[in-house]
């Protein structure tokens, strides 16, 4: 499939903390990726910025308080009713910014959300923690 295995190095929440799960940080689809680059140390940040580049994807950068909302916890899938579909959660819905939201548009991705939030108080996780990844 043509990944590239890149290491992102330690990620760190806001307070310094270890983060537990690459998905919390970052999520990749076919021409956007969202990544709380504040997480990463600078030269990773860099290095990160650039492969993104060389692929041709859009960063969206997120910041940690967007990353506790879940907007990393996001999963591009394909829908033969909408095309590309961005699903995500309520609270990661409402988090992004609108200039974000309009990234969706450009990249024609449609945000497709629901309330999950019991599973993210409870579990720790969000929707993408729910999908299953099958290619």
């Amino acid at each position: 499939m043509e990944y590239t295995l890149f290491d992102c190095g330690a990620a760190l929440d806001v307070h310094g903390h270890p983060i537990y799960h690459t998905n919390v940080v970052m999520s990749v689809g076919t021409s956007l990726a969202i990544v709380c680059m504040a997480s990463l140390a600078p030269a990773k940040q860099e290095a990160l910025r650039a492969q993104f580049k060389s692929t041709g994807h859009t960063l969206v950068d997120i910041t940690h308080e967007q990353m506790g909302q879940f907007c990393g916890n996001v999963l591009e899938v394909a829908s033969s009713v909408k095309g590309n579909v961005l699903v995500m959660s309520e609270a990661a819905y409402k988090a992004f910014t609108p200039d974000q939201h309009e990234l969706f548009k450009t990249h024609h991705i449609t945000p497709l959300y629901a309330n999950v939030q019991t599973i993210e108080s409870l579990g720790g996780g969000g929707v993408r923690c729910c999908s299953a990844e099958l290619f």
